[in-house]
């Protein structure tokens, strides 16, 4: 790596691109100290912690900021991830929309978004029923036969 150990955008994307996230992301957090409004590394980075399951945050800050302008329409793909991961589950189906939308052929992703927004739907409809729930009775009960009462 170059002067005082900071990468170049080349050597950050080729590590990237081999699937070496962490090592990625070591490169992209250096390279956004100099300037950390940079779509593309933002996005690289963002996705550099999707991948590796770290800070889901702050990813979705990452993103957030590549998608104005992002070197990939993928972006919304991994928002639509994150968000459905926190349980934004309406957030997280207007990105999987957005990005079906700049889709052109079916692949394995869009597979993927397809059956997310399908779960998102879903699980909208399951968290936000309201259960009533009665107590018949109350009794008292060994601690080891819990499971058997239940």
């Amino acid at each position: 790596m170059s002067q005082q150990n900071m990468p170049t955008p080349q050597e950050a994307l080729s590590a990237f691109k081999a699937e070496k996230y962490n090592e990625a992301l070591q490169m992209y957090e250096r390279l956004l100290e100099r300037n950390n409004r940079d779509q593309t590394y933002n996005y690289y980075y963002g996705v550099s912690l999707f991948k590796l399951n770290k800070n889901q945050d702050e990813a979705i800050q990452r993103l957030r900021l590549a998608a104005a302008r992002p070197p990939s329409q993928d972006v919304h793909f991994y928002l639509g991830q994150l968000y459905q991961r926190a349980f934004e589950l309406d957030l997280a189906i207007t990105h999987y929309e957005r990005f079906l939308a700049q889709q052109r052929t079916e692949n394995e992703m869009t597979k993927t978004a397809k059956r997310a927004i399908e779960d998102c739907k879903a699980s909208r409809n399951i968290i936000n029923k309201y259960f009533d729930i009665k107590i018949i009775r109350k009794d008292t009960i060994p601690k080891d036969q819990l499971l058997n009462y239940y």
